[in-house]
């Protein structure tokens, strides 16, 4: 097993000024949380893409992947894309570590990384058991990405199941970046991390397209995406001072705008002079 004991030279004055007992209290709430972070690692197979959502829910604003990328590798190089897609336990850890300040404990972290847990574990049940139709799909395809497409389409939530997706979205969801073809496991990863429809539609939905598009019945409408699960709101929400600013960095390199019915934190950019650029 790897080890969970981060390098900590990063932390910096900053981190300093939180409270000179950082370094203990640190090591207190990351020996707690270690089982969990051990098992989201697991479960998630290290997968930037299927981590973005913890690291959103831990902050209670929506992260991209991109973001989540250089929160979870920051030593990468942010140009050079897509890089790697995986994280190791060790640097898993260290993000979370980074995130902590003085004031934060474990039971602000543990909710969000245990829910995430349980979500990716059921849906590697799931997904375990449409394996074999799902290989019928891919060999019935021959990998077609384009014909691959026209399933995520169909397996997409409502309003928008049977539009066809863009081509750039359904690369990233697929992970498949260049070519014409995809791969069996990208499309059983791609299953893990986005499905959100029970096993017997899944089924009937994948069984459709083994047949040709001319002989396809008319699909039943997808099930409504379950209820987002709701964070215990008042619990105290972790600073996460180094992501948030990861995240600022990014949205004023891409000259983001943001709309906030309610924030927290104000990431002025004083260089600019758009007031609403976050």
């Amino acid at each position: 097993m790897e080890s969970l004991q981060p390098n900590r030279a990063e932390s910096g004055a900053a981190r300093q000024a939180d409270g000179a007992d950082l370094p203990d209290h640190e090591s207190q709430e990351m020996t707690q949380l270690g089982p969990l972070i051990v098992d989201l690692h697991t479960a998630s197979l290290g997968n930037i893409i299927a981590l973005a959502p913890v690291i959103s829910d831990i902050m209670r604003h929506p992260v991209p992947p991109l973001v989540a990328r250089r929160i979870l590798r920051p030593q990468d190089d942010h140009f050079s894309l897509p890089g790697l897609d995986t994280i190791t336990l060790a640097e898993l850890a260290s993000a979370i570590e980074s995130s902590l300040a003085a004031c934060d404990t474990a039971q602000m972290y543990e909710d969000v990384i245990l829910q995430r847990t349980a979500r990716l574990r059921k849906a590697e049940t799931i997904v375990g058991k449409l394996s074999d139709i799902v290989l019928d799909f891919h060999t019935f395809v021959e990998g077609g990405f384009t014909k691959i497409r026209l399933l995520l389409a169909d397996l997409a939530p409502s309003p928008h199941n049977g539009d066809a997706l863009p081509t750039e979205m359904s690369r990233a969801l697929l992970q498949c970046y260049s070519g014409t073809y995809c791969s069996f496991l990208n499309i059983l990863r791609f299953l893990e991390r986005f499905i959100h429809d029970a096993e017997d539609r899944l089924t009937s939905v994948i069984t459709e397209h083994l047949l040709p598009s001319q002989s396809r019945p008319e699909l039943s409408g997808p099930t409504d995406p379950p209820p987002h699960h709701q964070l215990d709101t008042s619990m105290p929400v972790p600073k996460c001072s180094p992501w948030r600013e990861t995240l600022r960095e990014w949205l004023i390199d891409c000259e983001a705008f943001e709309a906030f019915p309610q924030i927290e934190f104000l990431w002025e950019n004083p260089d600019s002079f758009g007031p609403s650029k976050s």
